[in-house]
């Protein structure tokens, strides 16, 4: 009987229109996240230019998805998930939208996938979506993994974010196992759907997490073939938080990316992740609540060069920030952000990498030296 449920759950999940798979979904849900702030700042762009305007997406990214499970029985469950960006200041949707050139030719970019999961055997997921590697970065920084000053533009500069191919993997096969007390595996595997080589484009993530009370372990490792059939970049992040009390929880992580393939150039764009990587980064944080309605936060972040021995190119950053909730679904934050590079800085880096200059740009603002920046907002979820 199980076996059967399996089976029709696989029928369901791909849209195949056999028997008792015809019925729509039980729970259906369209949901999505729209921020959009004022924002301030210095030291942006190749020239070191102050900038003033309005901002989007300075916490969680714009997006827009919906969401289908159906209860199959004994625990069983079948699911889909379709997830794409969206631009709050020109409505432009999908892949890096608000741009031009290749932005919003990919609608739902962000997740597309089918799952079923069951409580003592856990959950297998396939098509497009997060990895592992994802949810640590966004479950273990105490800013949130968000796109201003948060642990996002720090890590995709180091080289261990990018929905390219590195914490979001295409032609994906995802297991996450149930916790067997405290601990849960997830694995994906990324295929490179080439004929003839099976290694070409194809990368892997493997993980666990330890819960226990107030403490919450993660560690997770994963080598990327972004474009040939060889490693183009190997991570490995390890990540710990402690709920020091129901008000204050207390952050920190290490993560080093490597280039097995010795390449000799520095590091990536910030639009994407290439494997052009060789950086150690350490973060620590906190996050405060003051009120059911007020909530506190500060994050350190510190990328130290491997590639070039003078330092360079390093990066410090801290942040700061402080949110107050009317509801839920509802809230309004302001933050402030530095970050501090040497004089000498070739690689660019940002704070805010949703800042897009002359209007509609096509490449984000890439800055080589110190910036600092403000930005006052509101998010709504619904």
């Amino acid at each position: 009987m199980k076996f059967t449920k399996i089976v029709l759950a696989a029928l369901l999940a791909t849209g195949l229109s056999v028997g008792m798979a015809q019925e729509a979904p039980r729970n259906t849900e369209l949901y999505g996240v729209i921020g959009v702030g004022a924002v301030s700042g210095s030291g942006f762009g190749s020239s070191n230019q102050d900038f003033s305007g309005v901002g989007e997406q300075l916490h969680n990214s714009n997006r827009f998805g919906f969401k289908g499970s159906q209860d199959l029985g004994d625990g069983f469950k079948a699911s889909v998930q379709l997830e794409g960006n969206f631009s709050a200041r020109t409505g432009a949707a999908g892949k890096d939208s608000g741009g031009t050139g290749s932005a919003g030719t990919t609608l739902f970019d962000r997740e597309a996938n089918v799952a079923l999961s069951n409580k003592d055997y856990g959950q297998l997921q396939l098509g497009r979506g997060k990895n592992f590697l994802y949810n640590v970065l966004d479950e273990f920084d105490s800013r949130g993994n968000w796109n201003f000053g948060g642990l996002k533009p720090i890590a995709r500069y180091a080289g261990f974010y990018s929905g390219s191919g590195v914490s979001r993997f295409d032609n994906m096969i995802r297991y996450t196992s149930p916790s067997f007390g405290g601990v849960k595996l997830d694995y994906s595997y990324s295929a490179g759907n080439q004929m003839g080589d099976t290694s070409y484009k194809s990368s892997y993530n493997a993980g666990v997490r330890y819960t226990n009370g107030p403490l919450d372990l993660a560690y997770t490792h994963e080598e990327a073939r972004l474009s040939t059939t060889v490693v183009s970049e190997a991570i490995d992040l390890v990540a710990a938080k402690y709920a020091v009390s129901p008000a204050l929880t207390l952050n920190v992580g290490y993560a080093e990316t490597r280039n097995p393939t010795a390449q000799t150039t520095f590091y990536s764009s910030s639009s994407k992740a290439d494997g052009k990587t060789d950086a150690d980064t350490w973060f620590v944080g906190a996050k405060y609540k003051v009120s059911d309605r007020v909530s506190l936060n500060g994050g350190y972040y510190n990328v130290t060069d491997k590639i070039n021995a003078s330092g360079k190119d390093n990066v410090e950053m801290a942040a700061v920030g402080a949110t107050y909730a009317f509801d839920k679904r509802t809230e309004i934050f302001i933050d402030y952000v530095k970050a501090t590079r040497a004089s000498g800085a070739v690689s660019p880096f940002t704070v805010y990498d949703r800042w897009i200059p002359n209007g509609d740009g096509s490449t984000y603002s890439d800055s080589k030296y110190a910036q600092h920046a403000v930005a006052i907002g509101m998010q709504f979820r619904f």
